[in-house]
């Protein structure tokens, strides 16, 4: 039983050393070492992570997550350093840099997807193909005759795998 007491109250104050903002503005390291997780890296990455992002003064930290030109200025640095500091043949160092030029490629991809996306029916232009999925039939091209403020039409949407004609009314 004291040993559960003593194990609970270590734990609680680990967790109110790494979760309190740092004087300087440095913001939630839980948030950071949680995105650092979900990005796949270990612990002893996060750290060296943690440690780029505090040479690179990036705020809000867990910023190099989500930002592809945060997450380069970390990765310049951690190559000059290593240039610097002649580790550059280490297997374990171009491991993680590999690793974090494929992060980075996530991150780019990811918001590429983002960018691309149409948010609002206004964004459709008269003449873009649509191709419509009715479930249980299959998949109908169409493409857009009139697109105004209050409605949109578009031209009889057809499938030629089908032999008979689908009721599109209603």
């Amino acid at each position: 039983m004291p040993i559960l007491f003593i194990l609970v109250a270590v734990l609680g104050v680990i967790y109110l050393v790494v979760s309190r903002p740092k004087k300087e503005g440095e913001g939630s390291w839980v948030l950071f070492y949680s995105r650092g997780k979900e990005a796949g890296f270990s612990f002893k990455e996060i750290e060296m992570l943690r440690q780029l992002t505090i040479q690179c003064a990036i705020e809000p930290p867990h910023a190099i997550f989500e930002s592809r030109d945060q997450f380069d200025k970390c990765i310049r640095s951690m190559i000059r350093g290593v240039k610097m500091s002649g580790q550059n043949e280490d297997q374990g160092t171009r491991d993680f840099i590999s690793k974090m030029y494929e992060y980075r490629q996530k991150i780019e991809i990811s918001k590429d997807r983002a960018h691309n996306k149409i948010s609002h029916s206004s964004q459709i232009s008269e003449g873009q193909a649509l191709r419509i999925l009715v479930e249980g039939t299959g998949v109908f091209d169409s493409h857009v005759v009139k697109n105004a403020s209050q409605y949109m039409t578009i031209s009889r949407p057809e499938n030629s795998k089908m032999t008979s004609a689908m009721s599109w009314t209603g």
